[in-house]
């Protein structure tokens, strides 16, 4: 299961880097057609379109923990 603060990441089906532009100005990056989102706003409107597939959270990799 997907911890609460884990980014959303989603697949770009159309191009494999562009920049994004939200109606408020702010820009997200799209790298190797992928796009991880905290935002409300930005998960909205990589939701609302078809150019974007949201992913499992399993395909997610896991960030390596440090160890004390």
């Amino acid at each position: 299961m997907a911890r609460p603060d884990t980014p959303a990441v989603f697949r770009d089906l159309a191009y494999r880097s562009r920049t994004l532009v939200l109606t408020d100005g702010r820009t997200f990056a799209v790298e190797r057609s992928r796009i991880e989102a905290s935002d409300p706003a930005l998960i909205a409107f990589l939701s609302q379109n078809r150019e974007f597939e949201r992913q499992p959270p399993s395909t997610v990799p896991a960030e390596p923990t440090a160890e004390a």
